[in-house]
């Protein structure tokens, strides 16, 4: 039942108006041959993976994994708890971006967090930050400009009018809920 709700999630998304458009089989493989680091291709292959909204894996913490069974404990919108589920490809590259880590957001900034940064927001084993959605979202665009602009060269890459893959929702994995 869980494989059926991803896959219509990834219909519905793709077939939305108005909605940043699923990329086409060679832009996700050329994503997941991009040279960037452990956190962003395991956010991307989340995303991709389930059909997750951003901001649900964004806020997901350690404790709200079961990575034995491939599957994380979300808040939908509207703050229903709900179950995501991911693949191998997840699934792989998961222990590694957990490292040792028990509790605390998944996906972490560079940078220890500043002085007043809500404790819910702060690894307590590591105390980084938890990434934002536009930290993310930058990352994602400057990662995914030429992909998507694939005449482009990387001298002109100012050029391109913030044109990138997702321009929407982070790399157009199309999560439309």
């Amino acid at each position: 039942m869980a494989r059926r709700r991803s896959d219509d999630r990834h219909r519905a998304a793709a077939g939305a108006a108005g909605r940043t458009k699923a990329l086409a089989e060679n832009q996700i493989a050329a994503l997941w041959r991009l040279d960037v680091a452990l956190r962003e291709k395991t956010l991307w292959k989340m995303l991709y993976e389930s059909a997750a909204r951003a901001d649900e894996l964004l806020c997901l913490n350690v404790e709200d994994l079961y990575p034995q069974d491939k599957r994380g404990k979300i808040t939908a919108k509207g703050g229903a708890t709900e179950w995501i589920h991911w693949q191998s490809g997840t699934a792989q590259l998961l222990p590694r971006l957990i490292a040792r880590r028990t509790r605390g957001p998944l996906s972490l900034t560079d940078r220890r967090a500043p002085t007043g940064t809500p404790t819910l927001d702060v690894c307590p084993e590591t105390n980084r930050g938890r990434l934002s959605y536009r930290r993310a979202e930058e990352i994602c665009e400057e990662n995914t400009r030429l992909l998507a602009n694939p005449l482009a060269s990387p001298e002109g890459i100012e050029d391109l009018d913030g044109r990138t893959l997702h321009t929407g929702d982070c790399a157009g994995f199309g999560d439309g809920r």
